[in-house]
């Protein structure tokens, strides 16, 4: 992956009904555990990982302003550079199911 582009803090909306609020805790654990969570929004790839990991935030070009903020999650879009590699690397990716009822 390749950096490039905008990054942001992800917030849960304050009118979340408490379901979202389970998805979204455990979902922020996991990056507060050091993961980290690729998605592709349309055609565009977003990296998604904790605030507090300053390592991928730094790789990953995340605003300084984000970095450091505690019990937070950023994205940053990303670009794929190489394809076959990132097909690799998603067909070695953890399997663990992220909804929560595989709590």
């Amino acid at each position: 992956m390749r950096v490039g582009g905008f990054s942001a803090r992800i917030v849960l909306d304050p009118g979340a009904d408490e379901t979202h609020r389970c998805h979204f805790d455990r979902f922020r654990s996991r990056m507060q555990a050091g993961d980290l969570f690729v998605e592709m929004v349309g055609v565009v790839p977003l990296a998604i990982c904790s605030s507090e990991n300053r390592s991928l935030g730094q790789k990953l070009q995340i605003s300084p302003d984000l970095i450091g903020l505690g019990d937070s999650i950023v994205v940053a879009q990303v670009t794929i550079g190489d394809y076959s590699a990132y097909a690799d690397a998603v067909m070695c990716a953890d399997d663990t199911r992220w909804c929560a009822d595989a709590m």
